[in-house]
């Protein structure tokens, strides 16, 4: 039932993708198999019994939150001592409730089976209670979390049943006159709380913090090795790269980068199948934001990737010829031939996976820019001057002393240089033929991918970007044409400093 939970219910493929694509998938599907190996032990009764369970209770401890904890082996070590101690102690207690002494809990053979029973109790209790509190340490991380959070807060209701059942055990075992039925509903109680307390998500520790700190350092786990051809879209909010290797006809590693728009911490636990004609196999975690599969390749296929998480959705790729043909000759005619312009439009869609957001552009050489957003135009750049108004009916500001507008420039141009440069294919595109070329930039560790429909003088009628969180296509409505960008007449009376001006 879990697994069809959070993996939607897709397919058998998306089924079997949520047990093998994650450390926490597989560490299911392992206790799973030590399970059935308890269940067998146990009706055949076999002294087995014991590993089997242990060995469920370590892998419970990997698919849970503990494997959240920095370093990861030191988390679930510790929480595996915690269950093990606390499967002998709430599970022995509830053990002797099903038990009924023929002279009661006071006789002679009951006392001596509390006797003998003490022993691992109170030690099991012990590390129990050790197991627990260096948990909530490493979990929480601060006092202000155990009160101040709902999972903090669910501890100590369970921290509150299990000190309510120390003056009971001082009775059981000082004053012999034990409550086997009354201790077990207690600890029934104990163990439920812990399961409430995995349903809900840890507070931010201080690692955890530090950890979302480095959300701005981009993940560089599948980001493509030099020569790759190399593709990439988005899936609903996801950032999907697809890289090839080698790239030759025949079996080829897809390699996968994967990026939420929540960011690299949340990449890890991120699910996907690829799916070419009737072969679907789920990707393989490959450390963070990497994922593979390896597929037989011969150039022109469809490949689709479905990432099963909430948020995700289905990328499609058109595999190219193969070997796809090197691109940096078209990339160079093409940077020559756009930065020799004395003029553009673009027209530009923007989106983050959800709304989109549309503007239009237009530059002259060599200074000048203008930009609309739904229509109206809402930013003039001229020179070292700019301005702004937050609507057609407000008035105009003016920010001066800014760097000097540079006529042409392109969104590419802050990412060179680009590498990775092959043809990808053909198409036509406002009635022109074009060469798709595809490219990836890694300028200052962000990836991006670019796309650009090429026409045969080296001119770019359409670009695609794709890089974490924002997924743009710029399409080229001109070329030198006549375009006119004028300072609004009411702007120098307002005309006032910009904060970035120069001293």
């Amino acid at each position: 039932a879990e697994a069809v939970s959070a993996s939607g219910g897709h397919s058998a493929s998306s089924f079997i993708a949520f047990f093998t694509s994650s450390p926490s998938g597989i560490a299911r599907l392992i206790r799973l198999g030590f399970e059935l190996l308890a269940v067998a032990a146990f009706v055949r009764r076999s002294r087995t019994i014991w590993l089997w369970t242990v060995g469920a209770l370590v892998a419970l401890s990997a698919s849970g939150h503990a494997a959240s904890v920095q370093p990861a082996w030191w988390g679930i070590g510790v929480d595996s001592v915690h269950l093990i101690a606390g499967g002998l102690w709430a599970g022995g207690i509830i053990g002797l409730a099903t038990q009924r002494p023929p002279g009661g809990w006071r006789s002679r053979d009951a006392l001596q089976l509390l006797i003998r029973f003490s022993t691992v109790a109170l030690t099991a209790f012990a590390v129990t209670v050790a197991g627990g509190g260096l948990e909530a340490i490493l979990q929480l991380g601060s006092l202000g979390a155990l009160f101040g959070t709902v999972y903090g807060r669910m501890l100590l209701a369970k921290m509150a049943l299990v000190g309510f059942m120390l003056p009971l055990s001082f009775v059981a075992w000082r004053l012999r006159r034990p409550r086997p039925r009354v201790e077990a509903a207690i600890a029934a109680s104990v163990i439920a709380a812990a399961a409430l307390l995995a349903s809900f998500p840890l507070p931010p520790t201080e690692a955890a913090d530090q950890l979302a700190r480095q959300q701005s350092i981009p993940a560089s786990q599948g980001i493509p090795h030099p020569g790759d051809v190399t593709l990439a879209t988005n899936a609903g909010n996801v950032l999907v790269g697809l890289s090839l290797e080698p790239g030759l006809p025949g079996p080829n590693r897809v390699v996968v980068y994967l990026v939420p728009i929540e960011g690299n911490g949340a990449a890890d636990g991120l699910v996907a199948n690829a799916t070419i004609g009737a072969t679907s196999l789920p990707l393989r975690n490959c450390g963070g934001s990497c994922r593979d599969a390896t597929f037989n390749l011969y150039g022109g296929e469809t490949l689709d990737l479905d990432v099963l998480n909430p948020g995700g959705g289905r990328a499609t790729f058109a595999i190219p010829e193969l070997p796809a043909p090197d691109g940096d000759a078209e990339l160079s005619l093409m940077q020559q031939q756009m930065h020799h312009l004395m003029s553009y439009r673009v027209a530009e869609t923007l989106t983050s996976g959800g709304p989109v957001v549309s503007s239009e552009y237009a530059s002259v050489a060599p200074d000048r820019s203008m930009w609309a957003v739904n229509g109206v135009t809402n930013n003039i750049w001229i020179g070292s001057m700019q301005y702004t108004r937050l609507g057609a009916d407000q008035p105009w500001q003016v920010n001066s002393g800014l760097p000097n507008n540079r006529v042409p420039s392109f969104v590419w141009d802050y990412f060179e240089p680009l590498t990775n440069a092959h043809i990808v294919g053909h198409d036509t595109t406002d009635g022109v033929p074009t060469t798709v070329l595809a490219a990836f930039g890694n300028r200052s560790g962000t990836p991006l991918w670019f796309r650009f429909w090429i026409d045969a003088t080296g001119r770019v009628h359409q670009v695609y970007m794709d890089a974490p969180g924002h997924f743009m296509v710029d399409h080229y409505l001109s070329f030198n044409a006549p375009v006119q960008i004028a300072a609004p007449v009411t702007a120098s009376a307002r005309a006032t400093p910009s904060a970035t001006a120069a001293p």
